[in-house]
């Protein structure tokens, strides 16, 4: 009989650690793991995958997991040839993302903006994306330095309402506030104006001072600015409110400076 219990001691064991249910369980990952490599890079076949399975070994998880699983070694044996697909952008056919087309309203046959997708099925925004489209159709009489937000920079910085908490009520103040600025462009600007800072010495006018409205700033019949009373959800490109020492001027990522009426109208 010593000869079957030698023949006993070199039989595999059962159980979790045979050998032959290790090696099936192991395949069967690596069958899982590719399929899922494959969906997440967004391949549409296995050739760059299987170009990469050699560099690890015909059975990469193999040797790791017949020690109880040791699953540092397991990643590990992984890493490279994930990381060898991911460096090589080439291989696996990516295409260079196309910038948006520029746009003067929403988009609402195919929208490319989160906000566009929000506007188009919204029966009020949509009726104040046709009247700020209908307005901005006329261009102003513009300075050659004026402080003026075109239509599809407004359109662009109109979109990032889609990172606001208050998505809608975003975009409801960046529509009146856009609204008020276009058709601003039209009021006469009669008030001498005398401002610091940044338009110090230049021969300015204003339209009336009134709260809560717009405030247009010309010079020599063309517009410099339509500033209007900043808000919390949209915040103009150029703003003002009343000061102290006169009215504060405040565009958009610039210093603010201190202009005044003169009483007497030109």
């Amino acid at each position: 009989m010593p000869g079957n219990a030698e023949e006993k001691k070199h039989q595999p064991r059962g159980g979790r650690d045979s050998p032959l249910q290790l090696s099936n369980a192991i395949r069967e990952h690596e069958r899982k793991w590719w399929l899922a490599a494959q969906g997440t890079l967004g391949l549409r076949n296995d050739t760059v995958l299987l170009r990469a399975l050699p560099l690890a070994g015909p059975s990469p998880m193999l040797g790791a997991m017949r020690k109880r699983y040791d699953w540092r070694r397991v990643a590990a044996s992984w890493l490279l040839p994930l990381l060898m697909v991911c460096a090589n952008p080439s291989s696996a056919q990516t295409l260079p993302v196309p910038p948006p087309l520029e746009q003067l309203q929403a988009e609402c046959t195919r929208p490319q903006y989160a906000s566009d997708t929000l506007v188009c099925g919204d029966a009020e925004l949509r009726a104040a994306d046709a009247q700020v489209a209908a307005l901005a159709s006329t261009s102003p009489a513009l300075a050659a330095d004026a402080k003026w937000e075109d239509q599809a920079s407004w359109l662009r910085r109109r979109s990032l309402c889609a990172f606001k908490t208050d998505h809608r009520g975003c975009l409801i103040a960046a529509y009146a506030d856009r609204r008020a600025v276009l058709a601003a462009t039209a009021h006469h600007a009669t008030q001498p104006l005398r401002c610091y800072g940044a338009w110090y010495g230049r021969t300015l006018s204003s339209s009336r001072v009134s709260a809560g409205q717009p405030l247009t700033i010309a010079e020599n019949g063309r517009v410099v600015a339509v500033a209007t009373p900043p808000g919390t959800a949209w915040q103009p490109w150029v703003a003002w409110s009343e000061s102290a020492t006169g009215i504060k001027v405040q565009p958009l990522g610039a210093s603010p400076f201190v202009c005044r009426i003169h009483s007497t109208p030109r």
